[in-house]
């Protein structure tokens, strides 16, 4: 309990900024209206069902972007790690490309794939998936050879080796880069929506601000502020489970008897 007030104790200065703005503010400012209208926008825009549908979009687009971020992403970490030559060929190339800017990136996708969702999923992908594959190139790197050698000493199959040995040993990292990327995947997300108009809680923020309704715009972003507090709370656990699980992968792999 002590510690979930402490937590809470952050809380009091927003608090006391809302409360000071409600007194003082007023309902019709094109600035900063009170926060009272911005609950009013959003039942608004919940009664339309525009409130679901674009936070369900913005779900559905980040989640599916991070999935296969993350999956391509260790995917060439790991490759790269194990072929010295393709790291070789690859890594001024992605030095390049890790440091654009997602919105110089997205005018790009958009004239190769269009205003759809799939174009969205790629240039999410695109500027997500460069700490997966650090993470993983530098762990897979760091995998000490003696332990790659237990492979061979208990004459175990490529699979085996993968699944008792790699796996476990690239847990941690994989998912360290996990809930890097995952906030980096959820800022670009609601970028892709602002720059492209695809339906989406960043769409209908910048709608909001084109349209000059200011309580929508806070109401949104009150939104958006929640769901980023949510996919930070969740990296946070499934990072902590994984690297549990990796641990007693690992310990297990030591201890069991494998036959030759």
């Amino acid at each position: 309990m002590r510690p979930v007030l402490r937590r809470a104790r952050g809380l009091v200065p927003l608090v006391a900024l809302l409360a000071l703005w409600q007194l003082f503010g007023t309902d019709d400012s094109v600035y900063f209206p009170r926060p009272s209208t911005w609950w009013t926008a959003m039942v608004a825009e919940w009664d339309n069902d525009r409130l679901v549908e674009a936070v369900a979009a913005t779900s559905g687009r980040f989640v599916l972007s991070l999935a296969i971020a993350t999956v391509i992403g260790a995917l060439i970490g790991f490759a790269m790690a194990e072929v010295p030559v393709l790291d070789r060929s690859l890594n001024p190339t992605f030095e390049f490309l890790r440091v654009m800017p997602a919105a110089v990136t997205v005018p790009i996708f958009v004239l190769m794939l269009g205003y759809t969702n799939q174009m969205a999923v790629v240039a999410i992908v695109f500027s997500s998936m460069w700490p997966m594959i650090l993470s993983t190139r530098s762990a897979a790197a760091d995998i000490p050879p003696l332990l790659r050698d237990v492979g061979t000493t208990l004459h175990l199959s490529g699979l085996q080796v993968v699944r008792k040995i790699l796996l476990p040993s690239l847990f941690p990292a994989v998912f360290l880069a996990l809930r890097v990327a995952g906030p980096i995947t959820f800022v670009v997300t609601l970028l892709v929506e602002m720059l492209t108009g695809i339906t989406g809680t960043g769409s209908a923020i910048f709608l909001a601000q084109q349209s000059y309704q200011p309580s929508t715009v806070y109401g949104f972003i009150c939104v958006v502020a929640i769901m980023a507090l949510l996919v930070d709370v969740a990296a946070g656990r499934l990072e902590k489970a994984a690297t549990a699980f990796g641990g007693a992968r690992s310990r297990s792999g030591r201890t069991e008897q494998v036959p030759a």
